[in-house]
């Protein structure tokens, strides 16, 4: 796939669309052949059957594809494709929903040099996360949870 991501990324027609440097992640879950009793998770909307994480360039073509259970987060998924599609795209930039953004994401995606830019549906109920204690930050308190154990961290 990485051969034919790198020739399309490479013709002139496909800057139409972008530059290669974006893209976005969603889930897609197809009925298929069940994985039986023993496969493990189940999921209450999709059951045990298979589905694929795609990843798509803002040039319109799947870079990077994982076969996951419907039962699976997707946010590890996520850094998968970002980091090893073998591809010549220089992704700076990533979108995903709900099911692919994770407190892990955020930070893996910084430290790597992404840009993370999920579309969160259940934003009122997240809370942003200081490394200073709340009541450094009044303007900002009712987005802020609890604070981060950075001396915890520096246990580890």
């Amino acid at each position: 796939m990485a051969v034919l991501i790198n020739a399309h990324h490479h013709l002139p027609f496909s800057r139409v669309w972008g530059d290669g440097t974006t893209s976005s992640s969603d889930g897609q879950f197809f009925r298929g052949a069940k994985r039986g009793a023993s496969g493990g998770g189940i999921n209450a909307r999709y059951g045990v059957d298979h589905g694929l994480l795609h990843h798509n360039s803002d040039q319109r073509a799947p870079y990077h594809v994982n076969v996951i259970s419907a039962a699976t987060h997707e946010a590890p998924y996520v850094l998968d494709g970002l980091s090893s599609h073998g591809t010549d795209l220089k992704i700076v930039e990533h979108y995903t929903d709900t099911g692919g953004a994770a407190d892990h994401v955020f930070g893996l995606c910084a430290m790597l040099g992404f840009r993370f830019c999920p579309r969160l549906r259940d934003f009122p109920d997240r809370r942003l996360a200081p490394i200073a204690p709340v009541t450094a930050y009044p303007s900002i308190a009712p987005l802020l949870g609890k604070h981060i154990r950075t001396d915890i961290i520096g246990e580890q």
